[in-house]
């Protein structure tokens, strides 16, 4: 008998809506660290979908807009049509996130909540921990999932517990109160998974921040109203920011936890990426006596070197280089607010942009000139538009697009090019079933994505 046995099929809600500046200069506010590729060449995020699919019937992502066409795209390469979506204009953290997931859901249904920005090895410990906080949330309770500790970690919260009973919920500790939760071997690391029946939660939300439950209750229609609902700036801005933890899980008698001794890691800093990435992928890099030392080089036609370091890791990006000692890599966050005004544009966006119809990769920019990579998907287009202030010009590198040019409209192939004068009204459009790759360059007073109409 499986672990799967017996079990319910669920709505997994899956939270990805952090900006991930934790793992910068991978990670940044327009592409965050959920979803960057691991082993296999497979996203965190497509991970958390694949690992949760066999005992969930719909998922709900809940993200940033930002984010919606990435999400669309990798829920497209993981096969999964059966999902929709809660877009944030801005994050108001997870308890209004959840209390809105279960707005769009029916009361008796069973939500399982998960981060999208964890890594945990799928096996009989991970399914045996789910169908065993199943059977407690059919009996009302409020289950959250604790880790068995395996050091005195302190970047995690951690639960006191006694059996399936929570005794308290306990902030990150410092070194010396971690090394005491795990001697006392009654701590678990707080993973940040809930599972629930919809009519329970709503039940405790409603009873300890009536004016969080108030506030999304209003906009049940509106997330109700179709799969990817955008929130927009001024609704989400009248629901008060809070975590669950605060919000319900200390102050509810509902809850229960699930000691779970599947592999789990957060991927909160550089170091616990690294320590999860497939080495395979990271090329161009040489190690000359170096001790404890990681580099992480993303960029395929730079070398990295390394000689006679210690206790460093590196990381290697297009735009960017970040060396820290080993175990001091989260405080970025620090650096980077310290030095936002001057550095934003580094700390905000990658060279990679995701759109309805695919994506641009800026290769070069300055103020004369813009040099970008584009690729359309198969059946996809650009909207019609012109630019004012600068020309371009495109050369196909790969694909037959159709492509509009004022009244003309003409059907190109690879190795030709085209040019678009300032003022004038044009569109690509890719009709067949491969991606179509162009570059292009872009010249005139200004070559900002401001410039279009």
């Amino acid at each position: 008998m499986n672990a799967y046995s017996g079990m319910k099929k669920m709505k997994c809600v899956v939270l990805a809506g952090g900006g991930g500046i934790r793992l910068w200069p991978l990670s940044r506010q327009n592409y965050p660290k959920q979803f960057l590729a691991l082993k296999a060449n497979r996203t965190i995020f497509e991970e958390t979908i694949l690992r949760n699919r066999t005992f969930t019937d719909k998922f709900m992502i809940i993200t940033n807009d930002e984010y919606k066409f990435i999400v669309e795209k990798q829920m497209e390469i993981v096969n999964i049509r059966n999902y929709e979506m809660i877009l944030e204009t801005i994050g108001r953290n997870t308890a209004p996130a959840i209390t809105l997931a279960c707005m769009k859901s029916k009361n008796d249904d069973l939500l399982f909540v998960v981060p999208a920005d964890a890594k945990i090895v799928d096996g009989r410990e991970y399914q045996s921990a789910v169908a065993h906080a199943q059977e407690l949330a059919k009996s009302g309770y409020i289950v959250t999932f604790g880790i068995k500790p395996n050091k005195p970690h302190t970047g995690y919260g951690y639960i006191k517990y006694v059996g399936n009973d929570v005794i308290e919920f306990k902030e990150k500790p410092s070194t010396e109160v971690a090394e005491k939760y795990i001697a006392d071997g009654n701590y678990l690391w707080n993973s940040g998974m809930f599972l629930f029946r919809i009519d329970v939660f709503l039940s405790e939300i409603r009873k300890y921040r009536p004016d969080i439950y108030n506030s999304c209750k209003e906009l049940t229609e509106i997330v109700r109203s179709k799969d990817a609902v955008v929130i927009n700036r001024e609704m989400m801005e009248k629901i008060p920011s809070e975590s669950i933890d605060y919000a319900v899980m200390e102050n509810s008698d509902r809850i229960k936890v699930i000691p779970s001794y599947f592999e789990w890691n957060d991927i909160g800093s550089i170091e616990s990426f690294y320590d999860e990435m497939d080495k395979n992928i990271n090329q161009n890099v040489i190690y000359s006596n170096c001790v404890h030392t990681g580099i992480i080089n993303n960029v395929e036609n730079q070398l990295v070197v390394a000689n006679s370091l210690q206790d460093v890791i590196i990381v290697n990006t297009i735009d960017a280089v970040y060396v820290s000692k080993i175990g001091k890599s989260s405080e970025i966050k620090n650096i980077a607010e310290k030095h936002y005004n001057r550095y934003g544009k580094f700390f905000k966006e990658n060279n990679i942009s995701f759109r309805p119809w695919g994506f641009c990769e800026v290769l070069t920019d300055n103020e004369i000139y813009k040099v970008k990579r584009i690729i359309i998907h198969p059946n996809k287009r650009l909207s019609l538009h012109k630019h004012e202030l600068k020309s371009e010009h495109c050369i196909i590198v790969a694909g037959n697009p159709v492509i509009k040019l004022g009244d003309s409209i003409s059907k190109y192939t690879a190795n030709q090019s085209v040019y678009v004068p300032k003022g004038t009204f044009h569109q690509i459009i890719n009709e067949t079933d491969d991606d179509i790759e162009i570059i292009e360059i872009s010249i005139g007073k200004s070559i900002s994505e401001a410039d279009i109409i």
